[in-house]
């Protein structure tokens, strides 16, 4: 039986060139643009619904070297939205749509999506089913889901996709053996939502950035190219995830806009049950917060910061030292 590394490395090797070879086609460096998740657009309702996560990290010394030239680049920069474990708070920047007159980054949450059960082009909203119903559905997931102990992520490197980059990474576990299991489950006894995965997803990876305005050329996609190629089989620490959602989920994942979509179902990849979102809002919201349990990283507290403009540490914005 191949290991998760030999599994895992030709698919990303053929990711990174076929990717770099579409990013160079249109004859200059070009990468698509998001305008929908720009300061100028504030709220964003686009949803899929999915199987997610938001690991737990810690960064190695190649990993801080990375977030610190990713943090230095674009952590102001309001065409760029960078993503963390605990990202500033949106305030009232982006909703009034004024990030870019303020020079404000653009954030995002970090996360790792298991499966999209359905894309954005399918999912239409839960319509008529009660809070039971998506319950059901979402403890449904969990059944089909045959894996039960926390996984451990070792992030391998960064690889430039047509919309910015990805941390790719390989697991302690054979996550596609476990991902067919599950599709072969939901293929045979549809659960209330049907699986329509927009692709297959045979990858490990989470956005750590995404282009969001300009034109996608020029400099700053020169220089996030250049930060793909110096980290590109970088070892940026570990990741680890102890806890899976099941719900509808957002191209930032910001904690604002998930309140609204909050999680149908969530379990801890130890046997115990979590619940639904509703239940954890109030009292559990502090669980919810990626990083706000144990001592693995630290929460912005973004209210304390005398100017939200400026450049934030790595511990503001929850990325974990190494040997902390």
């Amino acid at each position: 039986m191949a290991s998760p590394q030999e599994i895992f490395t030709p698919i990303y090797d053929e990711m990174r060139s076929r990717n770099f070879a579409n990013i160079i086609s249109p004859g200059m460096p070009t990468l698509a643009v998001d305008n929908n998740i720009s300061a100028q657009n504030g709220t964003d309702k686009r949803r899929c619904l999915s199987l997610y996560a938001f690991p737990k990290v810690e960064l190695s010394s190649g990993g801080t070297e990375f977030v610190s030239a990713l943090n230095n680049s674009f952590g102001s920069d309001p065409d760029v939205v960078l993503y963390s474990p605990s990202p500033p708070e949106d305030g009232s920047k982006l909703k009034l749509g004024d990030a870019k007159a303020s020079g404000m980054g653009v954030w995002g949450k970090l996360h790792w999506t298991l499966m999209q059960i359905q894309g954005f082009a399918d999912w239409d909203g839960v319509h008529s089913a009660t809070a039971k119903d998506t319950e059901n559905f979402g403890r449904t997931i969990e059944s089909y889901f045959p894996h039960s102990k926390m996984i451990k992520i070792r992030m391998c490197g960064v690889i430039a996709v047509r919309t910015g980059l990805v941390i790719v990474g390989i697991p302690d576990t054979d996550i596609n053996d476990t991902r067919d299991k599950c599709r072969k489950r939901m293929h045979e006894n549809p659960p209330l939502y049907p699986l329509k995965e927009p692709f297959l997803n045979d990858i490990v990876h989470s956005t750590v950035l995404r282009v969001c305005g300009g034109d996608g050329t020029g400099p700053k996609t020169t220089q996030i190219l250049k930060i793909a190629q110096d980290f590109k089989n970088v070892y940026l620490g570990d990741a680890y995830v102890d806890k899976l959602n099941v719900g509808e989920a957002s191209w930032r994942m910001m904690d604002e806009e998930l309140s609204r979509t909050p999680p149908m179902w969530t379990w801890k990849l130890d046997g115990e049950e979590e619940g639904t979102g509703e239940e954890k809002k109030g009292a559990g919201d502090e669980d919810v917060v990626m990083g706000n349990s144990g001592n693995c990283v630290s929460v912005c507290d973004s209210e304390s910061s005398e100017d939200n403009a400026t450049i934030f540490g790595l511990e503001d914005v929850g990325w974990k030292r190494p040997g902390e």
